[in-house]
C-alpha cells in the first residue's frame, strides 16, 4: 500500500518538475530569441565587412533583411521585418562595444571593422 502511495507522490513530483521547467523555458524564449538574433546579425555584419571592406548602413541592411532565428524544438521564429531600425540599433551597439568604426569622411557614412592592433 505504501509503495503505491510513494509511487503516486513521486510521479506527481516528477510531473510538477517537468511542467515548471517547461513553463520557465517558455517565459524566457523571447529573450533567448532576441539574443540569438543579435548574435547572428553581428556575425553576418562582421563577415560581410571582412569580405567587402567598408560598407554603408543601407548595404548592411540589405544583408540583414529576412534574417530569422528559432530555437530547436519550437515553432516560434523571430524574423527581421523592419531592417532600417534593426540595422541602426545593431550598428550603434557594435560601435559602442568597439567592434566597428565609422568613416565620417565619406558622404554616406561607411562602417568598417576596427583593427585589433590599432590600440597597441
Amino acid at each position: 500500500m505504501i509503495n503505491y502511495i510513494l509511487g503516486i507522490v513521486f510521479f506527481a513530483l516528477a510531473t510538477m518538475f517537468i511542467y515548471s521547467w517547461g513553463y520557465v523555458k517558455e517565459q524566457r524564449m523571447d529573450t533567448e530569441l532576441k539574443i540569438k538574433l543579435t548574435k547572428k546579425a553581428q556575425r553576418k555584419v562582421i563577415s560581410a565587412l571582412k569580405r567587402n571592406g567598408a560598407m554603408t548602413k543601407k548595404e548592411l541592411g540589405n544583408i540583414l533583411s529576412n534574417l530569422r532565428v528559432s530555437n530547436f524544438g519550437s515553432k516560434r521564429k523571430l524574423i527581421i521585418k523592419n531592417t532600417e531600425d534593426f540595422t541602426k540599433s545593431l550598428l550603434q551597439e557594435m560601435v559602442r562595444k568597439g567592434m566597428l568604426e565609422i568613416d565620417y569622411k565619406s558622404k554616406p557614412k561607411k562602417y568598417y571593422l576596427k583593427e585589433k592592433n590599432a590600440t597597441n
